[in-house]
């Protein structure tokens, strides 16, 4: 697949099979709100007015055409595995009050547990889904995990998007809270990133991508796609030279996403460089003495400061 320059680059020539994954994606545009009100806020009453039985049988008329084009699903703890499967239009799989599922058509999904008061589990066989999930403390971060076949989406209290493709890109777009997306086969070392709202990953079978916010400028992609490719390569004598160069081009604050993950790199030279990177867009993180990783004492400083 030859769609990375497109990514980068709108001017670039469009790879079919990007297109087709963006296409596939605009039934699932973001529609505005926090994921809890989505899931759990009923619409208001109205008074019917002066025609009260013209306007009871329309509504009960436009409720069945509803139904019909909008088929639904309930899940509830400790019920059997299931297969929902879309065809030409959405169904949506409701957990209680706690997470809505909006399969796209042309899609498979497999309920495979929901174990009371710790996980809901789920396969995406194909096509593309939209999540929304409450934010804790309704529920445990990792509530709602979501596998494919080379990765696994884990929950922090979200709303995001997640499509996969027959060639084996798949893509995931955060729009509130944030994801863990890891990936599940040895192909790039069971790799993990974080993805907040506002950023996006995309795992192909050769492995996982550093993600980067959808803002992020032309320069940063290249350089953080740059970065990757070196990563998985059998030379990566220069890949603090790579982080250099990126560290170099980012002007925002958001660039911080894909130098967080580089300062987890196991090369010496990679850390350095990205974590200087990372002191000059936002300043170092409290200086008080903790037994936590530095990494994660990085990410709240991040969550704080710049995402």
């Amino acid at each position: 697949m030859s769609g990375d320059d497109y990514l980068l680059d709108p001017r670039a020539p469009v790879d079919p099979e990007v297109a087709a994954l963006e296409k596939a994606l605009l039934p699932l545009k973001f529609r505005g709100g926090a994921p809890s009100e989505r899931v759990l806020t009923a619409s208001p009453k109205r008074t019917l007015g002066p025609w009260p039985w013209v306007l009871v049988t329309t509504a009960a008329a436009a409720a069945v055409l509803l139904w019909l084009q909008w088929p639904t699903a309930a899940l509830y703890p400790g019920c059997p595995p299931q297969t929902f499967v879309s065809k030409k239009s959405e169904v949506q799989v409701h957990l209680g009050e706690l997470a809505v599922i909006t399969l796209l058509p042309d899609s498979q999904l497999e309920f495979v547990h929901w174990r009371a008061d710790k996980q809901a589990l789920f396969h995406l066989k194909r096509g593309g889904m939209h999540a929304d999930v409450v934010p804790p403390p309704r529920v445990k971060a990792g509530f709602f995990c979501v596998n494919t076949d080379l990765a696994k989406v884990v929950d922090q209290g979200c709303s995001y998007d997640l499509l996969t493709s027959p060639d084996g890109t798949q893509i995931v777009l955060v729009h509130s809270g944030a994801v863990t997306f890891a990936s599940v086969t040895p192909a790039d070392g069971f790799r993990e990133v974080f993805v907040p709202a506002g950023a996006r990953a995309v795992v192909r079978p050769e492995g996982m991508q550093t993600p980067t916010f959808q803002g992020a400028s032309l320069e940063v992609k290249r350089k953080v796609q740059q970065y990757d490719q070196m990563r998985r390569s059998k030379d990566r004598s220069r890949l603090p030279e790579v982080v250099k160069k990126l560290v170099a081009v980012c002007y925002d604050k958001g660039d911080t996403l894909p130098l967080w993950h580089m300062m987890q790199d196991g090369d010496p030279g990679v850390a350095k460089a990205a974590t200087e990177g990372l002191i000059k867009l936002v300043g170092p993180p409290d200086g008080k003495a903790t037994k936590r990783p530095v990494s994660e004492v990085w990410l709240e400083h991040l969550r704080e400061q710049a995402w």
